[in-house]
């Protein structure tokens, strides 16, 4: 509801974890359970670049938000450099060029933001940070283009992996004054909050990890997993406050996804939770609007992991839920919006099926990442004409991403 940004550069991500898939154990030939997790571990954080001093790191990412499945993929980028000037502290620039979407306008913007860091995790407390990976609360000032300036306030989690990965995991609550901008008309001052990641390059000098040799203790090659629980963190929930605008949106998204065969099939189950809520007044995109929306879905999916019993007997792969897969979809798609302005309902049920095509990993310790794109077939029901019904195409061209925890 609130502001729908690009997901397509997310897609670079599957260039980075597509790199070979073969790990070697070299050694005894049995090794007990303890020497075979602090092994795990260290290779983890050997992957990850934990002992590798950077005082300066250069990144590109993408915007990294998802508002809405049905989001247009809009080009969107992000430039930056931090540069480290005590154990705990340092200094983040960034500038973007992003795009705006809602109920069907445009518009492209140019954002840039200032702000200091410090790290509040340390693995041992006595242990000197060297490098500019962890948790960390970062206070700055944001200049937009479209939405205006103000301080911005972030809680998030950033790490290096291998040597050119990058992700920045994280909450943004902004304090904006749009006394800059295009719309400066529209006087307004806006609080918003929302969750994004931030997925793409990372560069540093004398920054090296061997690959070959620890690229698995990220992408969790070899991992043998008959089930995998999943909470979406994208979207989980977001709003804007302003005079003009008040906007709140909650999206629970969680699938339980479990084997039915040794090799290659299985079951996921889908829930999501979505409601929305908008009020706007001489709104410069949303003019005037009084309106809630619930949806809820539930959707059951057959995958199919394309050549993975192939991989593992080949030993590139470990038998897990990893991989290339196809699906067939069946469900439900409940939705209820009431508009207060007019005193009207709309309330319709879509029953059907489709198919599609996606891409599902598990990355560093308890994280997944799922890329998919699905068309899907149903019967739309009107609640509000209980006697009618329609056949309704519904696409899902656009490939939708998931990341989140995984257990």
């Amino acid at each position: 509801m609130v502001h729908r940004k690009s997901i397509v550069g997310n897609l670079f991500l599957v260039v980075i974890i597509l790199a070979g898939f073969m790990h070697k154990i070299n050694g005894q030939d049995t090794i007990d359970k303890d020497d075979l997790e602090n092994s795990l571990k260290y290779d983890y954080n050997y992957a990850i670049g934990s002992g590798i001093e950077v005082n300066t790191q250069f990144t590109a990412t993408n915007l990294g938000v998802l508002f809405g499945e049905d989001a247009p993929p809009l080009p969107s980028l992000r430039l930056g450099v931090e540069q480290r000037f005590a154990k705990k502290y340092s200094i983040k620039l960034e500038s973007a060029l992003s795009t705006f979407s809602s109920f069907g306008t445009s518009l492209s913007y140019f954002e840039f933001l200032g702000q200091m860091r410090r790290f509040i995790h340390f693995e041992k407390k006595d242990q000197e940070r060297i490098n500019l990976n962890g948790t960390y609360i970062g206070l700055g000032y944001s200049l937009n283009s479209w939405l205006g300036s103000g301080p911005k306030l972030r809680l998030g989690y950033q790490s290096r992996f291998l040597n050119y990965g990058y992700f920045d995991l994280g909450f943004d609550l902004d304090f904006l004054s749009d006394d800059i901008n295009v719309r400066s008309e529209f006087s307004d001052f806006e609080i918003s909050f929302s969750p994004n990641v931030k997925f793409g390059f990372g560069y540093s000098q004398k920054y090296n990890v061997e690959m070959d040799d620890f690229k698995c203790s990220v992408l969790r090659c070899y991992e043998n997993d008959r089930s995998m629980f999943k909470v979406n963190l994208l979207d989980l929930l977001s709003f804007n406050i302003s005079q003009k605008l008040t906007g709140f949106r909650s999206r629970i998204n969680i699938a339980y996804e479990h084997k039915l065969s040794e090799f290659g099939w299985s079951l996921n189950h889908d829930l999501t939770m979505d409601y929305q809520f908008l009020k706007s007044e001489n709104h410069p995109i949303f003019y005037s609007t009084y309106s809630d929306n619930n949806e809820i879905s539930y959707l059951l999916e057959l995958r199919y992991y394309i050549n993975k019993r192939k991989r593992v007997l080949q030993g590139k792969s470990g038998n897990n839920l990893n991989g290339f897969f196809m699906d067939l979809i069946g469900g439900s798609i409940y939705s209820a919006t009431f508009n207060y302005q007019n005193d009207t309902h709309d309330n319709y049920s879509l029953t059907g099926g489709g198919a599609g095509i996606g891409y599902q990993l598990k990355i560093l310790n308890r994280f997944y990442l799922e890329i998919k794109s699905n068309i899907f077939l149903g019967r739309k029901y009107d609640w509000a004409k209980p006697n009618t019904s329609v056949i309704e195409i519904e696409g899902r061209l656009i490939p939708k991403l998931n990341f989140g925890f995984a257990f």
